[in-house]
């Protein structure tokens, strides 16, 4: 995408010929055929375009299948290639794109592509990404495409020279925000040393008024609503009269102009804006601040373009990200907001605009186009006076049902929803307004429609304050209009707890009319625990929600229920997708089928849309007014995709696949073919937390007193313990350990402990005294583990799984040789009736390992949470031990085999090579004898759960175990 302000710049040398029969031909029909149609498209933009030589239907020689037209330089060589889709077609499909570029890639001198359903027109240059997009149904267009794609602009490549000088977005927003951050702190440090009776969180939230007041000068100075160059004139007028001996301060100077932009000046031709972000406010009237911190830094921001390049998107991604290091800045501030409110954890910055579009087009928009059904808008108009009349009745009976519409984002953070959802609003007012035209004379006054918007249809709630201020700045400037009042948003975008405030009182004529049509965000999500164990927000949260809470559980999960309670119709947000699978979220995952199921969900199982995150989202839709558990589903399951094929997919319905969500059960996202194999395999089975005990490892919160790299042979064998990590297993056997345990807890008193240890422990006694769970509890002993969770059972045989692995591996210790810390799930030999080889042979198995996709949480990473929840929730056959006996055998096996290779594969390197020869012919036997035994285990578990053929071959195309 080009620089809006080199585009600008350079489409002024244009005239643009006239472009009416290509209008004419695009909006004749609703429906314009590629075949019927692109002669004649393609004849007018010739004409239009002054192409010289531009040839219709020129095969590719690769595959043999035909351009429907190239543009030729004068050299005759080919420039450009048209690609041609009817209006019905979207033309971001890759495949269409694709098949552009195979004939352009034929073509040295083939600078550009051009594809276009009639309605649309897109121009790629050098790569599959889209370098520019026009609507072709607006006028406002084709100076641009003129500009673009005429016969003299293709030939001196002036696409090219566009890019090369354009910076992008991105490179608008860092340069951007890095001076308004730089100026931001130098304001904040300022206001500190200058104002010393303030708190600190007074001074904060000063600054933040400040900067929204400077911010809203810097956009209105270049959009016309205030004189040009405003900061600028200020500063010089500050000069002057400090020539003439008046010393007042700068900041008088700015202070005087806020005021005027309250309540208007028409001398110096500023109109009243009001709308209480310039209301008089006493705290920033005595403020002192240094003449030089707002005079260069404000001046430079004052040069950058705020008309096109820092447009209102711009805006929206500084603000986002202004929040996010608000939070910092806070922090270093305050040692009391060391825990964020009830912002993102998670380094979340801006929305991305395709995520913001999707929701509301799935809730806002989907509930505006049922209306439209039910109005029957959508129908074709018969040409006579009764049809006419009654379509203008219901264009206003659309009207007032848009008018009615109250959504909210209870999160609002900078206003990145409630900003796409007013775009979407008003657009929808303009439809109306077009298609009033065409049956009642006049026009209707929608100069306002925009402003009653934003006073009726939008609503935000955030527990910053700050926040707030951005919100409503994102809003006003949406809407600033010169000779026009800002809007009064404070019954609008409030301040306030959504988890624990009473919204009967922050929207009392809402909640009594039912409550919102739309609940829409991207609400914070970190574990509750982070409030602090004393919190009192934490105590109010689970007092407020006792139907969802449980402890440790996610902020999410009651902004997802509030949601649910506040609305009459739909929530749309993008979350964090942990709940899907959260032993924590069952209460939530129970409410929400009993409450507002889930219609349709896109998962994002590895593909970051935050980039700055670190958890893996989805995007969800909860309808209050469906009853059914099923849902639609898509999930993306890889790391890499581009944000186009994102947007295509997500937005054809023929894409998803049906889902059953069950109460009591995780919401995995399978087909209903993967659900009834699930449904089988649990069938009769008891669940294998019902067997077993199962368990995390210990705690030490002082591994550095307790972990050794290397054998500390200074102590005692009999303390010391190898550790078992994810590392050091691979199914049936662990590896040689990495590091060893020093492991006392049978000991009683200190005093028994052999010298070398209590000295050890001595040593380190201030480290470990100062562990968090030792000085909360007066029973703790100060030289032990914080938390040596079943140590009374580890005398038991036991399974070890990490709890974090891409496929089900576990293994055994049948010697109560090794300990596990908190990163391995431990499941312990607590059931007489059976083997606990058997229990291994069936976890390994290919059958529970596909089983386990749709019980476990995947992690960005592609691996998945075996956590003792997830784990105990796999279905075991309960049979006799004289049937468990052929499991047990292979195990035996395949666990002897591998101690073998080990033991070959140890000394390997010291043999000659004839004995290399030897033993190397003796590890690939053993190998395939273990082979050849999982393979065995894998039959007998088929058996054993009952599975068809069909259905053994659905496992074997899904899994692929190393």
């Amino acid at each position: 995408m080009f620089q809006k302000s080199l585009l600008k710049n350079f489409i002024k040398s244009f005239n643009t010929p006239n472009y009416n029969d290509i209008i004419n031909l695009i909006t004749k029909d609703k429906f314009i055929a590629e075949d019927a149609n692109g002669a004649e498209f393609i004849s007018l933009l010739s004409k239009m375009l002054n192409w010289t030589n531009c040839t219709r239907e020129v095969k590719n020689l690769t595959d043999m299948k035909k351009a429907d037209a190239v543009i030729y330089d004068k050299n005759n060589d080919p420039i450009a290639i048209i690609e041609l889709k009817s209006s019905d077609k979207k033309i971001s499909n890759r495949d269409i794109i694709a098949q552009a570029f195979r004939y352009k890639n034929e073509k040295p001198t083939c600078k550009y592509v051009i594809v276009s359903n009639f309605v649309s027109l897109d121009i790629y240059s050098e790569s599959s990404d889209v370098c520019f997009s026009l609507d072709m149904t607006s006028s406002q267009s084709y100076t641009i495409l003129y500009a673009l794609l005429c016969q003299s602009s293709l030939e001196t490549n002036e696409i090219a020279r566009l890019k090369k000088y354009s910076k992008s977005q991105e490179e608008i927003t860092k340069e951007v925000y890095k001076e308004y951050s730089s100026f931001r702190l130098k304001l904040l440090n300022n206001l500190i040393e200058n104002n010393k009776e303030l708190s600190r969180e007074s001074i904060f939230e000063c600054a933040n008024k400040l900067l929204d007041r400077f911010m809203f000068i810097l956009f209105a100075e270049d959009r016309g609503l205030i004189p040009p160059n405003s900061i600028d004139a200020i500063i010089n007028k500050y000069k002057n009269d400090k020539k003439w001996g008046d010393n007042k301060p700068l900041y008088e100077y700015y202070k005087r102009y806020f005021h005027y932009i309250d309540i208007g000046n028409y001398d110096i031709n500023i109109p009243k804006y009001n709308g209480n972000l310039f209301k008089p406010d006493e705290r920033l009237e005595n403020l002192i601040i240094d003449d030089h911190i707002i005079k260069e830094d404000l001046s430079a921001l004052s040069a950058k373009d705020f008309s096109d390049d820092v447009d209102v998107e711009v805006l929206g991604h500084i603000f986002e990200q202004s929040l996010n290091d608000l939070e910092k800045i806070k922090e270093s501030l305050f040692e009391e907001h060391k825990i964020v409110d009830t912002r993102k954890k998670d380094g979340v910055f801006y929305t991305p605009k395709f995520i913001t579009e999707y929701i509301i087009n799935n809730t806002v928009a989907k509930l505006c186009n049922d209306k439209k059904e039910v109005l029957k808008l959508f129908d074709e108009v018969k040409d006579t006076t009764k049809a006419k009349e009654k379509r203008r009745d219901t264009l206003h009976l659309y009207r007032e049902y848009l008018e009615s519409l109250k959504i909210v984002d209870p999160a609002c953070g900078s206003g990145a929803f409630l900003t796409a959802c007013f775009r979407f609003l008003l657009d929808e007012h303009k439809w109306i307004q077009n298609e009033l035209f065409k049956y009642e004379a006049g026009l209707f006054d929608y100069h306002d429609i925009d402003k009653q918007i934003i006073e009726n249809n939008l609503f935000g709630v955030d527990i910053n304050n700050a926040s707030v201020g951005i919100a409503k700045l994102s809003l006003w400037l949406q809407t600033a209009k010169r000779d026009r009042p800002l809007s009064n948003l404070m019954n609008n975008i409030k301040s306030a707890n959504s988890l624990t405030t009473d919204w009967n009182e922050l929207f009392p004529d809402i909640m009594a009319n039912g409550g919102f049509d739309c609940v829409i965000g991207n609400p914070p999500y970190f574990n509750i625990q982070t409030l602090g164990a004393k919190s009192e927000v934490a105590k109010e949260i689970q007092k407020t929600y006792p139907h969802i809470w449980q402890d440790k559980s996610d902020i999410l999960f009651y902004f997802i229920a509030k949601a649910i309670e506040i609305t009459k119709s739909k929530v749309g947000f993008i979350t964090s997708n942990a709940f899907l699978h959260s032993a924590k979220a069952v209460k939530l995952r129970n409410y929400i089928l009993e409450n507002a199921p889930i219609s349709k969900i896109v998962n994002f199982e590895k593909y970051m849309v935050f980039e700055d995150a670190s958890i893996t989202s989805a995007i969800i839709e909860f309808n209050k007014n469906k009853k059914d558990s099923e849902c639609l589903a898509y999930n993306f399951k890889d790391k890499d995709y581009d944000v186009n094929d994102i947007n295509n997919t997500i937005s054809d319905i023929k894409n998803y696949f049906e889902v059953t969500l069950k109460k009591d059960d995780v919401f995995a996202l399978v087909d209903k073919k993967i659900s009834a194999m699930n449904d089988k395999i649990d069938s009769i089975h008891p669940k294998l937390d019902t067997l077993f005990k199962i368990g995390k490892g210990m705690e030490t919160a002082a591994d550095k007193v307790f972990l050794f790299k290397e054998y500390p042979s200074q102590f005692p064998k009999e303390f010391i313990k190898p550790r078992v990590t994810g590392k050091n297993i691979e199914r049936y056997s662990i590896s040689n350990n990495e590091t060893y345990i020093l492991y006392f807890e049978d000991i009683e008193n200190f005093e028994d402990l052999p010298n070398s240890i209590q000295n050890h422990l001595i040593e380190n006694k201030d480290f470990l005294k100062n562990r968090a769970q030792i000085k909360r509890s007066k029973h703790s002993k100060w030289w032990r583990f914080t938390f040596p969770i079943h140590k009374e059972l580890y005398h038991h045989n036991k399974i070890f799984c990490s709890r974090r692995a891409f496929e089900n591996t576990f293994v055994i210790d049948c010697n109560n040789e090794y300990l596990a810390f908190s990163n391995m799930t431990t499941i312990f030999d607590t059931n007489d009736n059976f083997d606990l080889k058997y229990l291994l042979a069936l976890l390994n198995s290919k059958v529970l390992n596909f089983r386990y996709k749709s019980i476990g949480k995947q992690t960005g990473g592609g691996s998945f949470e075996y956590f003792p929840n997830g784990v105990g929730k796999l279905p075991i056959p309960d049979i006799s031990k004289e049937e468990q006996e052929p499991f047990i055998n292979l195990v035996n096996t395949i666990i002897e085999s591998k101690e073998k290779i080990t033991k070959y594969k140890k000394h390997f390197d010291s043999l000659n090579a004839v004995d290399k020869i030897e033993i190397q012919e003796e590890i690939e036997k053993l190998e395939t004898l273990v082979l050849n035994s999982v393979n065995e285990i894998d039959s007998l578990v088929y058996e054993l759960y009952g599975l068809s053929g069909d259905e053994i071959g659905i496992i074997e195309d899904n899994i692929n175990v190393k």
